[in-house]
């Protein structure tokens, strides 16, 4: 497991829903610092639309190509929701459907979700599967509700990166906002926050 992973911080309102940007700079400052783009280049990248949540596929595909593996952990199927789009998202999140399509950037990005099916295990990811994933030396971007993360009430998707893990719980680097270092979050806490159970391991 690593010990350390720098904080890049989200950034501030009207441009603060950069968490997956910023959990990719994480990467790259860690592993490879002379890959890291300015937010103008992920955006590029990522097609990020102001005010509305990143997929994560359009930035794998850059660190993919930029000699990172990724091995996906999820119970997505990216190859459905290519071709059905919002009769998928409906199916999958019965609840949140219409946010997602609503508030994030999943219309001009759908293209690109293939490319991460080939990358993903079509399945529920496990406690078991992180710890394994961490142990191994992969660093883990997650999807958790940032409310739930901290024991709030609340629904809002957000983008983290776990590092390590001990009998205790995670060490995850969240770049919020506000931005928290090195946040130990105990594991049962941590369990209701992770949803949907998704892994995103990253390595190189």
């Amino acid at each position: 497991m690593r010990t350390h992973i720098p904080l890049v911080a989200n950034t501030p309102e009207p441009e603060d829903w950069r968490c997956v940007l910023a959990c990719i700079r994480m990467v790259l400052q860690a592993y490879t610092p002379e890959h890291d783009k300015e937010w103008s280049e992920l955006d590029t990248i990522a097609r990020h639309e102001a005010g509305k949540g990143t997929w994560f596929a359009p930035l794998l595909k850059y660190l993919s190509d930029a000699g990172y593996t990724i091995r996906a952990i999820e119970n997505f199927n990216y190859q459905r929701a290519a071709t059905e789009k919002d009769a998928y998202l409906k199916e999958i999140y019965p609840d949140t459907w219409e946010w997602y399509r609503d508030n994030t950037n999943f219309l001009k990005v759908v293209d690109t979700f293939p490319w991460l099916g080939e990358h993903t295990q079509l399945r529920e990811a496990t406690r078991e599967d992180l710890e394994n994933a961490l142990k191994s030396g992969e660093t883990c971007m997650l999807e958790v509700n940032h409310y739930a993360l901290y024991e709030e009430k609340g629904f809002a998707p957000h983008a983290v990166l776990a590092y390590a893990f001990d009998a205790d719980g995670v060490w995850i680097q969240d770049p919020g906002l506000p931005a928290k270092a090195e946040q130990h979050i105990p594991w049962g806490t941590f369990m209701q926050a992770w949803q949907p159970r998704s892994i995103t391991a990253i390595s190189i």
